[in-house]
């Protein structure tokens, strides 16, 4: 038997080997999962984006604004501050 018809038997038996489609399934769905989990700790996010609670991503995307927002007027007044300062 030559090595592409071996390769073509193993394939068959593979693709008509129920237990191992399960543990494809399984191991297809536990790589999701944990690249869910790497995604959410890599950006220190428990929501990262709106599909993982819509609701709770509306929240921290306004309290971001609103803190980029505070943070943009508190180095206004002390730029404003400093040149109060120097006049």
């Amino acid at each position: 038997m030559t090595l592409s018809a071996t390769l073509m038997v193993q394939m068959v038996s593979i693709l008509t080997n129920s237990g191992a489609i399960a543990a494809l399934q399984t191991l297809r769905s536990l790589t999701s999962h944990l690249d869910e989990t790497q995604q959410n700790i890599s950006s220190g996010l428990r929501i990262g984006e709106a599909a993982d609670n819509a609701a709770y991503w509306s929240i921290a995307t306004t309290m971001r604004s609103d803190n980029k927002s505070l943070s943009a007027v508190h180095d206004a007044l002390g730029l404003s501050a400093a040149i109060i300062d120097t006049a």
